[in-house]
């Protein structure tokens, strides 16, 4: 389903997209806990014209997860997925405020890189951001499936296969076909099932979206922390 430019879960009653306390507005963002962070460009225009926005996009996201005292991680960065004019990311928070602090940074830098190399001012994304609580395994599972089968909304982006060789996505990494330093992949592995995470993860991409359901279908386990 696509709404205004983004690809969203298909919806139905009892979904965790559709639960209030998912909803930005009412959310307070802790640290250890994991959420869905996502935006779109400004009146749904392109946020990633060309492959330099989409390599300082994920420079910039490198440099903004550490913080500039310590080098300490504010925020993990579990998975992404970059689009033409949105994108996606699961992010855990490690410190204080770490997902506020990665963001404004993250934005604010490539927002004066972009507005520079093609020569326009003003706002580039549509909000600060907007994010949603991870709250169970199971949930993490559909959130990091969604982020990875996002590219399939493109059009030269047409099967599961072409997912391999998407650059400005996690996938490849998680494939074990690229080393992506970005990716803090120690979650994900373990909920699937390393060492044979990657063959787990790619059946699960393979999979359709709507044959996830979400709520009370899903056990309400918490992630176990280390």
């Amino acid at each position: 389903m696509e709404q205004n430019g983004i690809i969203s879960p298909p919806q139905r009653p009892g979904e965790f997209y559709l639960a209030a306390k998912h909803h930005m507005r009412n959310l307070t963002l802790s640290t250890g806990e994991y959420y869905h962070v996502y935006n779109r460009g400004v009146d749904r225009r392109k946020t990633f014209r060309n492959h330099e926005n989409y390599r300082l996009f994920l420079y910039f996201a490198g440099r903004s997860k550490h913080d500039n005292d310590t080098g300490k991680h504010v925020v993990n960065i579990h998975a992404y997925a970059c689009m033409t004019n949105h994108f996606h990311m699961l992010l855990e928070q490690t410190r204080e405020n770490g997902i506020a602090q990665f963001m404004q940074r993250l934005s604010t830098s490539y927002t004066r890189a972009f507005n520079r190399q093609h020569q326009r001012s003003g706002s580039l994304f549509e909000t600060t951001y907007k994010a949603r609580h991870v709250d169970t395994d199971a949930y993490l599972d559909v959130v990091a499936t969604y982020i990875h089968r996002n590219p399939l909304a493109i059009p030269e982006t047409i099967d599961v296969e072409t997912l391999d060789s998407y650059q400005w996505s996690s996938y490849p990494h998680y494939r074990g076909l690229v080393k992506n330093p970005l990716v803090d992949d120690k979650t994900l592995s373990d909920l699937f099932g390393a060492p044979n995470h990657t063959q787990k993860f790619h059946q699960r991409i393979s999979a359709k979206l709507d044959d996830y359901r979400f709520g009370l279908e899903y056990p309400q386990t918490k992630l176990a922390r280390n």
